[in-house]
């Protein structure tokens, strides 16, 4: 069975033709080799799918690691600043409080 699948045209043809078969028993081979190439075009499929979406997964991973990284050092730089605006906010306040 496998012979029929992985050969080429050729040696299939070949194949055939060193047995007496009739029309319908080289239709039936023929039809079981396409079906045999077709499964094993189907498992192919799905396994190169499986890579690209586990290539997609990881990919998200990294740049969500990346982004949750950025975030952080983004959010420990404005925390400083932070806490110099609610100070000078706070003088600014006083300022306008005293000219008033």
């Amino acid at each position: 069975m496998e012979e029929m699948i992985d050969s080429t045209v050729e040696q299939f043809n070949e194949l055939l033709s060193k047995h007496q078969l009739s029309d319908a028993q080289c239709q039936l081979i023929r039809d079981i080799r396409r079906r045999g190439k077709n499964k094993l075009a189907a498992q192919n499929c799905r396994k190169r799918k499986l890579e690209v979406i586990q290539t997609v997964e990881d990919e998200v991973r990294y740049e969500l690691a990346n982004n949750w990284t950025f975030l952080l050092a983004l959010m420990l730089a404005f925390q400083p600043i932070g806490k110099l605006k609610s100070q000078v906010g706070g003088t600014v306040l006083g300022f306008v409080a005293i000219w008033h």
